[in-house]
């Protein structure tokens, strides 16, 4: 999962990425210490848990000096030097994992491994799971826009639109998505974060995925779940009408054994989202590129800026979003 094509790694690099319009968190590990600087950032719940994570990562394991930016956006920026939550196919990044796992404020949840637990102690069996579609999340992107439209006269699902846009729907808890056999995960602003969770249930977790190849989101287990195996696929592209892309949902639940790929994505997840796992992850890619890390004193302008090339799918995006 981690790439090799990290070259001169050096203190020449990291002056020039901290001057970046991203919002991003500094991280410099010297003798075992580490030292942070938010930068550009209003989030302090994503720089915050990164934090965490990090801390926790070095009273585990011994990490040589090195200086990293951490991108803490939803959009991967196709820079080899940031480390992101997600990369897509035209993105050449490195992920780590989700600052959701140790807090995260839109579903309303506590620590990722609390509801961990509390989702396996429900124990919802699939024959008493409601034969229903769910999706949850915010109304940041024009395909769930769309998609709230056209299941809003459909019984075949449940949505769970957490913001201001329908504050008189029932809100659902994570453990309570285990009550549907299947469950919708699709992009928001960038990825949606929530498979994590979704994967516990031992529902059918559903990936919807964008065509294009700038908004295809892969997270830093990508590898470690299989297609038709721990969850079904359907692919979209904005073109695409909400009728047709819920026949292609329809039709590949037909057509796959839901309550077998449920159970194995449960199996899976138990054992890949552990505190452990999440933090050698973590420590894996630090001591990766601390290896290629070169301790040089070289001095650059003040004045420099340094701006992360965005392919015009992400700017043209960026742009009509913030209209």
């Amino acid at each position: 999962m981690i790439n090799t094509q990290i070259k001169n790694y050096s203190k020449k690099d990291i002056k020039k990425w901290k001057n970046n319009n991203i919002n991003s968190l500094y991280v410099k590990i010297k003798n075992s210490t580490v030292t942070y600087d938010k930068l550009k950032s209003n989030n302090s719940e994503r720089s915050e848990s990164i934090k965490q994570m990090i801390n926790d990562v070095l009273k585990k394991y011994t990490i040589k000096d090195v200086e990293l930016i951490i991108n803490l956006s939803d959009i991967p920026f196709n820079n080899i030097y940031f480390l992101g939550f997600s990369s897509t196919t035209n993105t050449n990044i490195n992920t780590i994992p989700n600052f959701s796992f140790y807090q995260w404020d839109y579903p309303n949840s506590s620590n990722f491994f609390q509801i961990k637990q509390d989702i396996l102690n429900a124990n919802i069996e699939w024959e008493h799971k409601k034969d229903k579609i769910m999706w949850s999340g915010l109304n940041s992107n024009i395909i769930r826009e769309r998609f709230n439209d056209y299941i809003k006269n459909n019984n075949f699902y449940e949505y769970n639109l957490i913001n201001q846009y329908d504050i008189h729907k029932k809100f659902y808890t994570l453990p309570e998505h285990g009550n549907y056999k299947y469950l919708l995960d699709l992009e928001g602003v960038g990825y949606s974060g929530r498979f994590p969770y979704l994967a516990l249930t031992g529902s059918c977790v559903i990936l919807l995925e964008n065509i294009d190849h700038d908004r295809d989101y892969k997270l830093y287990y990508d590898l470690e779940f299989k297609k038709d195996i721990h969850y079904i696929k359907v692919r979209y592209q904005k073109e695409d009408s909400i009728e047709s892309i819920h026949n292609k949902i329809i039709s590949k639940i037909q057509n796959s054994d839901c309550k077998k790929i449920g159970l194995l994505c449960k199996e899976k997840a138990i054992n890949i989202f552990t505190l452990d796992n999440i933090l050698l992850s973590m420590s894996n890619i630090l001591k990766y590129y601390s290896e290629y890390y070169v301790d040089q004193d070289i001095e650059l302008n003040k004045d420099l800026t340094y701006y992360i090339p965005m392919s015009n799918t992400i700017k043209n995006f960026i742009i009509n979003k913030h209209k």
